[in-house]
């Protein structure tokens, strides 16, 4: 099959371009970078800005014969100066501009089903972090990022209804796995940056209460869950949570990265703590609609990922 990566160069794009080349599938990067990293696998380069160019721009740099996309392009750093302008540029805009461009696209090329999209959302459109969270639970943005993403979604929905696009919407939870591209710039996510602060500081600090929970999901089920999903024409229309569905708390993920960064660097790894531990309400995010539809099971090992990162940023 044929499949299309936006942002196939990012943190969560490089996994999915990986995973779909292994499995034997032709796959297509989209990115605004120029430069074509190694990733492991063969792929071809497809150079767009989402939210720079218009629709008729990017429909002109299309692969012809696409089967299926997944459309993980985003900006998430909510710390960035001026980010909530550019994120509703980015993120909801540049949602737009990718589908008007596929449906360009196909009117150009003839006759061939519209390929499928899955469109990469989060759970943070719920704006929980307690109690339940399932497909049912409705939306509640609290920040820019989810909102922004939710406006993705209503896009996508849009396009379903006035194009016949059919697009499936998965909402991840936090992602979590050792980086493809050597360009990776996410080492202000939790788990990477407290494996970077264990090889270069030789000691952890955790800002946040330790007790807080999160459910934290390898990219390597992600991308298998988007594999599994791209064929789906049925599914079209539907939104799926993806979950581990278990909880960690950020105090047992230090624990883990500290434990096993002693292991491999072979001297003790201290945590500083910088807030004392208070009770937190619990949280459980459900992904049973995407088991039922798919049957998928998540299979991700944090120590195994933990110590990929660590063997990184040692440079092993």
């Amino acid at each position: 099959m044929n499949y299309l990566v936006t942002g196939g160069l990012g943190y969560v794009g490089s996994w999915a371009v990986r995973h779909l080349a292994q499995a034997g599938h032709t796959v297509f990067a989209m990115s605004r970078k120029a430069g074509k990293p190694d990733l492991g696998v063969p792929y071809t380069l497809v150079q767009a800005d989402l939210a720079g160019q218009s629709p008729e721009e990017i429909a002109a740099v299309l692969p012809q014969g696409l089967h299926g996309i997944v459309h993980a392009a985003s900006l998430n750093e909510a710390f960035l100066p001026g980010y909530p302008r550019e994120a509703l540029l980015a993120n909801a805009l540049g949602t737009r501009n990718v589908l008007e461009a596929l449906v360009l696209a196909h009117k150009a090329q003839g006759a061939a089903p519209l390929p499928v999209v899955v469109y990469c959302s989060t759970f943070h459109v719920y704006g929980k972090s307690e109690g339940e969270i399932t497909e049912f639970t409705p939306p509640d943005p609290k920040n820019d990022y989810a909102l922004t993403h939710l406006f993705a979604e209503q896009y996508c929905r849009m396009f379903g209804h006035t194009a016949g696009m059919p697009c499936i919407t998965v909402r991840l939870t936090n992602g979590y796995g050792a980086p493809v591209s050597p360009g990776f710039d996410k080492w202000h996510l939790i788990i990477n940056d407290l494996c970077k602060q264990a090889v270069e500081q030789g000691s952890l600090t955790l800002n946040a209460n330790p007790a807080i929970e999160r459910d934290f999901l390898w990219l390597g089920d992600i991308a298998r869950c988007f594999e599994l999903l791209l064929p789906r024409r049925d599914l079209a229309g539907q939104t799926f949570v993806a979950a581990a569905q278990r909880t960690v708390s950020l105090g047992e993920v230090a624990e883990l990265i500290a434990s096993t960064a002693q292991q491999m660097l072979g001297t003790p790894v201290p945590i500083h703590y910088k807030t004392a531990p208070s009770p937190c309400p619990r949280l459980q995010v459900r992904a049973t609609a995407l088991h039922k539809a798919t049957g998928f099971t998540p299979t991700g090992s944090m120590e195994q990922a933990i110590r990929a990162i660590l063997a990184l940023c040692n440079g092993k």
